[in-house]
């Protein structure tokens, strides 16, 4: 039987060459990089000389005593040394392996529920994922981190195509009207435009999912954006609404955490029609098998065990969220 000869391609690289040109590289010497690798300095000159006739390039300016890197050579040190380290990363890997399911997993969390759900979610990736990165998110394109794999796991109120993405519900709630405790039964307002003359407004920026569902209801309501007290940080709105320097829209979640005493806020249902959210788990479909409905179970679970519980004496029955 004829055999066919399976020829190297031009400028084929291997894993020992990189090795070698690296040495060579960093000490400046084909000698010391011979040493160093424990293999004669005829192999090192050989490999390299072969590297540089493979790609038709000069990598070293061999004519001093120590070896000046050319820019050919410059580029390929570059990409070199993180193949090498990516190698040295995946043996670790391996070594450590202790049958997690997946080795990284990126959960990007909307801001508001950050505090809330990332217990349940580390909870649940215990020893089925090697390395969590948590992150949180204010914009309202955080829907562009998971379309362009910057995430694995997304828990936003945005809406998703259920074509794409695997959709598991977790909790829907409504907006909310935040007061100083015994504001509304002193200046007994017949409306939001009382209430708005009354106190500043305390808002989300509408980068905020949140804040654009706020800002648009009031147009709705009132016909314009009442003078404002812009906040970023759901602690500080909070306090603020508590020292009677304004008064708010949120959601009940936003009040979970914030270490607020029982009847510190008057919580109220806003006039009709008030908006609502709903905090969805999304990922992209069949990459990670039951892990998304798994997750969504276990902050479903999370939210009725703990944190109904504290949010029952700080917002009337009719208006705590509903957990799916």
């Amino acid at each position: 039987m004829k055999t066919t000869e399976v020829k190297e391609a031009p400028g084929h690289l291997d894993f020992r060459a990189l090795q070698i040109f690296v040495a060579v590289s960093n000490l400046r010497s084909m000698s010391k990089a011979a040493a160093q690798l424990g293999i004669s300095q005829g192999a090192v000159s050989q490999q390299i000389a072969k590297m540089e006739a493979n790609f038709g390039l000069e990598f070293f300016d061999r004519h001093r005593r120590e070896l000046r890197i050319l820019p050919a050579g410059t580029n390929l040190l570059f990409h070199a040394r993180r193949i090498l380290q990516d190698v040295r990363l995946c043996e670790q890997s391996l070594h450590r392996f202790s049958g997690y399911a997946y080795p990284s997993l990126s959960v990007t969390i909307v801001n508001t529920m950050s505090k809330i759900l990332s217990p349940p979610i580390i909870e649940a990736l215990d020893g089925k994922v090697e390395k969590i990165h948590l992150n949180t998110s204010v914009s309202l394109r955080h829907d562009q981190e998971i379309l362009n794999d910057r995430t694995d796991i997304l828990l936003s109120a945005l809406p998703f195509d259920p074509e794409i993405y695997e959709i598991h519900h977790i909790a829907s709630e409504p907006l909310v009207l935040l007061a100083p405790n015994g504001y509304l039964t002193q200046s007994a307002p017949d409306d939001l435009a009382e209430l708005a003359r009354s106190l500043p407004f305390a808002h989300f920026s509408s980068r905020r999912r949140i804040g654009a569902l706020a800002s648009d209801y009031l147009m709705r309501v009132l016909g314009f954006i009442p003078r404002s007290l812009e906040f970023d940080q759901t602690a500080t709105m909070i306090d603020a609404i508590r020292r009677r320097a304004g008064w708010g829209i949120a959601t009940p979640f936003c009040l979970w955490g914030a270490n607020l005493c029982e009847r510190e806020i008057d919580v109220r249902a806003l006039p009709p029609p008030a908006p609502h959210r709903t905090i969805n788990l999304i990922a992209k479909r069949d990459r990670f098998a039951n892990m998304p409905a798994d997750l969504a179970a276990s902050c479903r679970s999370h939210l009725n065990r703990e944190v109904l519980m504290g949010l029952m004496p700080l917002v009337p029955s009719e208006l705590l969220p509903i957990v799916m």
